[in-house]
């Protein structure tokens, strides 16, 4: 990551409100991040070009299902020992 743009991996953090929880408490909130527009367009720019290559390569072991397409939860269940 210290090839990107430090803009670019700013986050803005905002803080939503749980349904049905008191405003004054601090627990209430969940926080949200928010990334700039550019560095997502870059990220999808990004994969669109190394996955063709990642994937001739054969650079990803068969049992990692993150980011791979064709693939359920319920195959990735019964694959996984957890």
């Amino acid at each position: 990551m210290e090839y990107v743009i430090k803009q670019w991996r700013r986050a803005q953090v905002i803080m939503v409100l749980k349904p049905g929880k008191p405003p004054e408490q601090v627990t209430s909130y969940r926080p949200i991040s928010l990334l700039p527009s550019i560095s997502k367009l870059f990220e999808k720019l990004l994969i669109k070009h190394l996955k063709p290559l990642i994937e001739e390569k054969q650079l990803v072991p068969e049992h990692q299902f993150g980011f791979r397409n064709k693939t359920q939860q319920l195959t990735r269940s019964i694959v996984s020992p957890t």
